[in-house]
């Protein structure tokens, strides 16, 4: 995590088919075993469910392949929790 600067790596994109997209063809993509805790990456787009996300009414991003967890900005790094509502699961499309 890093403050803003405007850099591409920074300027992320809601496509139609619910991937989140940097670089035009890299998505966001949770690693690991798709639990928990695991740290969210950037790969390449591969349609999968790993890299599908919904922005709900609340602000919070769920994983399309398992709704109970969250995007969360953690003090690690950008990861998927369990999700329980906390200020590090509200995100801003702007």
């Amino acid at each position: 995590i890093w403050h803003c600067n405007g850099g591409g790596n920074q300027s992320w994109n809601w496509e139609a088919d619910q991937e989140v997209t940097v670089y035009a063809s890299k998505c966001l993509t949770i690693g690991g075993t798709g639990a928990a805790g695991d740290p969210v990456i950037i790969t390449d787009c591969a349609g999968t469910a790993n890299q599908k996300w919904t922005l709900n009414g609340d602000k919070t991003v769920t994983s399309g392949a398992d709704a109970t967890l969250c995007l969360a900005a953690t003090s690690s790094g950008v990861k998927v929790e369990t999700c329980s509502g906390v200020a590090e699961q509200t995100w801003a499309k702007g």
